[in-house]
């Protein structure tokens, strides 16, 4: 029987709920761990600390929490409150039709 979510589940919750936009995994997992730059700028995690925010998230988005968007601009993945990838989904869809019907196109 599972225990319920973790805390690195928890910390990914209130972070994606608190935003409307898609998050990369590197973000999150700094933001989780609160990573803070060194002199140059630059903000190091550990492999562990990276998969563990990686299971995190895949385990959220199974359980239809948050959403996965793949290959945004970065190639990394992306992540994102329901709420807001249902909205965003939505926006998409509604500018297809719209570009549709203004150039008659139909079908591919």
């Amino acid at each position: 029987m599972s225990r319920g979510d973790g805390k690195i589940m928890r910390d990914l919750l209130v972070v994606l709920n608190a935003e409307d936009r898609f998050i990369d995994t590197f973000e999150l997992a700094r933001r989780v761990y609160q990573v803070q730059p060194d002199e140059e700028g630059m903000h190091w995690m550990n492999d562990a600390q990276l998969v563990a925010v990686r299971r995190a998230l895949n385990r959220l988005a199974a359980q239809g929490k948050i959403v996965k968007r793949r290959g945004y601009h970065n190639g990394r993945a992306h992540w994102a409150n329901e709420r807001f990838a249902k909205a965003e989904m939505q926006r998409i869809a509604d500018w297809d039709a719209d570009f549709r019907a203004r150039y008659h196109i139909h079908g591919y």
